[in-house]
């Protein structure tokens, strides 16, 4: 009898190792690493404007309910890395971010963050209201703006997870 169960809890751990399936991600030209969920989608996009290089990658959640809005929701993490003369501290680098969406910010509040700068930022685009926690990070000569956007609804819900995030990504010298 506790042999035809063998194979079933064998199963089961391997499913279970499967759900919990993390994916590296590196990016050498701009020195930094982590991991994230295998269930994430990834998109990654370089660009280059007015002196400064960069690249984004964008990490979209598996869809959760929100009562607020009464829909399921994907929300996005981001990493945004910066290179560039006129980016040369977080300051700089805040002064940067804030002005590209200074047409979209409806508020900005300070806040406490083990990881680097942080700012609650709630802004609206195209009629829709988003929540966003943004982490601004100057090391190795590069600027890190590392941001979860989502709706009021949902943000309490993948806060953690993007906390969980933050935790694993790195900025190795060694990669520069």
């Amino acid at each position: 009898m506790a042999q035809r169960f063998i194979p079933l809890l064998f199963g089961l751990i391997l499913i279970a190792g499967f759900a919990s399936a993390q994916t590296i991600f590196r990016n050498e030209a701009f020195g930094f690493e982590g991991e994230r969920p295998a269930e994430w989608r990834e998109k990654k996009q370089a660009f280059s404007k007015e002196g400064i290089k960069g690249t984004t990658v964008a990490f979209a959640l598996p869809k959760v309910y929100s009562e607020l809005e009464k829909t399921s929701i994907s929300n996005v993490i981001s990493i945004t890395a910066l290179k560039g003369d006129s980016i040369q501290s977080v300051e700089k680098l805040k002064a940067f971010e804030f002005a590209r969406i200074k047409n979209i910010m409806h508020e900005k509040k300070g806040m406490k963050c083990e990881f680097g700068e942080a700012y609650v930022i709630e802004s609206e685009m195209n009629g829709l209201v988003y929540k966003a926690m943004t982490v601004f990070v100057f090391q190795n000569g590069f600027g890190y703006v590392l941001t979860f956007n989502a709706t009021p609804g949902t943000f309490e819900k993948n806060l953690p997870k993007f906390n969980a995030f933050l935790g694993k990504l790195e900025f190795p010298a060694s990669l520069i």
